[in-house]
């Protein structure tokens, strides 16, 4: 079984970034893309101290550098590198989360955090059954160049 695509929050993130990107939502989604980089940080030492095998911890970085940190850079270009954010692009966060919650309770009847925990457990124990689509991806990109 892999995760639907709606499952995880990141995406639903970074689909904000791109129309921020195309100008079709003006909300900047920079202030939730850095806390998200945040939060990446502290699985990144998770994993670490997890001691997951190589291949598992560089992918998980290399897919969060595509999805976080790359676009705050693209933001933070196209704003001329000031931190352009206002207390609607925060409130906007904040409701984007609670919309996300509301409907993972409602929709898959299951805590949000549920599918984080079986993501990082995904890396720690190298399962191949519940792989993100970017995991996939990734995957496969890594079969193609190697």
């Amino acid at each position: 079984m892999n995760f639907k695509f709606d499952t995880i929050y990141s995406n639903w993130i970074f689909i904000w970034f791109l129309l921020y990107i195309v100008n079709l939502i003006s909300f900047n989604p920079l202030f939730i893309l850095i806390i998200g980089y945040m939060s990446v940080i502290f699985c990144l030492i998770y994993l670490y101290l997890k001691k997951i095998n190589m291949y598992n911890f560089i992918k998980f970085f290399i897919i969060n550098i595509n999805i976080k940190i790359i676009p705050i850079f693209v933001i933070l270009y196209i704003n001329n590198y000031n931190y352009n954010v206002n207390i609607y692009d925060m409130i906007f966060s904040l409701v984007l989360t609670l919309i996300y919650i509301t409907y993972i309770l409602m929709y898959y009847n299951k805590n949000p955090l549920y599918y984080y925990h079986i993501i990082l457990d995904t890396y720690i124990k190298n399962n191949e059954d519940y792989k993100s689509y970017a995991s996939i991806i990734y995957d496969k990109l890594y079969k193609l160049i190697s």
